[in-house]
């Protein structure tokens, strides 16, 4: 449906070959995300909470949609450019930016990362991975 263009938001088409150009795009996340679904059977959000989320230890963490009724009371604010204060909405790209998540999960994440890339790679990111994540682009990680 997303793909398709039938959310609000335009189908999404090939503009290059896979490898030819680099540029972020929601669109791309969507098709990673539909890959694990159909890899996996099951939901983005269901299998990305057994792939990474409980691997780390991010108990207060979800790519759900809207958030999880155990995630509400954590819920931050959010506000506008004239600071005035306004509602969650849904965000149909879970694998691009959907992810409900507090600062002390983060930290479990970036501290399950650094444990791999300090054991040249384990069962949770490859050495291949790590390669690519802490590759020196423009002086930037590549997160």
């Amino acid at each position: 449906m997303l793909l398709a263009g039938e959310a609000n938001e335009p189908g999404i088409e090939i503009q290059f070959r896979p490898g030819e150009r680099e540029r972020y795009s929601n669109s791309g996340y969507a098709i990673v995300q539909k890959l694990i679904e159909d890899v996996t059977g099951e939901p983005f959000e269901l299998a990305l909470d057994k792939l990474v989320l409980e691997e780390v230890g991010m108990l207060d963490s979800s790519f759900g949609q809207p958030v999880p009724d155990r995630l509400r009371e954590k819920l931050a604010t959010g506000y506008s450019e004239d600071l005035q204060p306004y509602s969650y909405q849904l965000f149909p790209f879970k694998a691009a930016g959907g992810i409900w998540t507090t600062p002390t999960d983060l930290a479990h994440f970036m501290d399950k990362v650094m444990t791999s890339f300090h054991h040249q790679g384990d069962d949770f990111l490859s050495k291949g991975l790590l390669a690519q994540i802490f590759a020196n682009k423009d002086d930037r990680l590549c997160f």
